[in-house]
């Protein structure tokens, strides 16, 4: 029997309709020898969110609640919930997610008999995803590298589980939301080496109304600031990675993207700043930002794309609908 301890991690904000499932599936997964923790943060909830965790807390040992008074955003709940974490390992869930059965056992039969600091796992909308991409179609369990990921050989989401140490060392900023990739970017740095399992072990829901992702389209100047802050946080983070293993390539794509949104942005100082640094490393610059910087039509290009997305969009939510 492993002696290893997983925290759940589920940060919930109005989510009654759906909560419930992913408490439920957490109890299923519940094993003898395998000591597990669900900590579900509510970040503010107006609905009944909170009375029905609360109920469930109550009622079960492994289930610790946390509760905002007001709404911080999911990365502060995810903080709160790694520092109240007593694990070995996080296991991230989102609350309109849930476990399939046998997640948490099949997860600890790969983690007790391996000596990595992270690990993947599959969600079910993403395998078609992994099946197409050439690093992670084929086998069904795969070493992949921090410098996997620096160069973007593999995108899309996985199911995490990862050292809790690391997350506390590394807490998620609470000024952004949904960029995780440049949080999990920072935590695969610490681990260098993470193990990549093609098992399904959550099932999500994708086509929600309030899906944070889809209110975060870069069409307003707000989100493109968020936009912006993720990727100079990647700058600063990994400037010397991105030198030290010679990843020009990928370093150009993101100083493309700084003076993209720094045109959108009209930040001057900062789009003659990425302009100038493309051109001293003599790295290509792509040519819708030639022909921003050239004309200064930044700003006009913000509200074609703003009318692009509220078009585009519309007709999305008229079809969920």
């Amino acid at each position: 029997m492993s002696s290893m301890r997983y925290s759940i991690i589920t940060p919930v904000y109005n989510r009654e309709d759906c909560v419930t499932r992913c408490i439920e599936s957490v109890i299923r997964n519940v094993r003898p020898g395998i000591e597990l923790e669900h900590i579900i943060v509510d970040d503010g909830s107006h609905d009944e969110t909170a009375d029905i965790v609360r109920r469930y807390a109550d009622r079960y040992s492994h289930i610790k609640f946390i509760q905002f008074p007001e709404n911080r955003g999911t990365n502060a709940a995810r903080n709160a919930a790694v520092m109240a974490a007593h694990s070995d390992f996080c296991i991230l869930l989102d609350s309109d997610d849930y476990f399939v059965n046998d997640a948490v056992a099949y997860i600890d039969s790969v983690v007790s008999v391996s000596k990595y600091r992270a690990y993947m796992f599959a969600p079910d909308d993403m395998v078609g995803y992994y099946e197409k991409n050439a690093i992670l179609s084929g086998e069904s369990s795969k070493i992949l590298t921090f410098r996997n990921f620096l160069h973007k050989d593999i995108g899309g989401d996985f199911i995490h589980c990862i050292s809790t140490a690391i997350l506390k060392e590394n807490p998620f900023d609470e000024g952004l939301r949904v960029f995780e990739a440049v949080f999990f970017l920072r935590f695969f740095k610490e681990s260098q080496e993470m193990l990549f399992t093609n098992r399904v072990v959550v099932i999500r829901e994708r086509s929600r109304k309030d899906s944070v992702t889809r209110t975060m389209i870069a069409s307003n100047k707000k989100t493109i600031e968020k936009y912006y802050e993720a990727n100079l946080l990647r700058y600063n983070w990994f400037l010397d990675d991105y030198v030290n293993m010679g990843e020009l390539s990928s370093f150009a794509s993101l100083l493309n993207l700084l003076l993209y949104y720094s045109l959108l942005l009209r930040k001057h100082c900062e789009t003659t700043k990425w302009y100038g640094e493309l051109r001293r490393l003599n790295l290509p610059i792509d040519k819708i930002n030639l022909v921003l910087f050239k004309t200064g039509l930044g700003g006009g290009y913000l509200w074609l794309m703003k009318f692009y997305f509220i078009f585009k969009y519309g007709i999305m939510r008229r079809k969920l609908s």
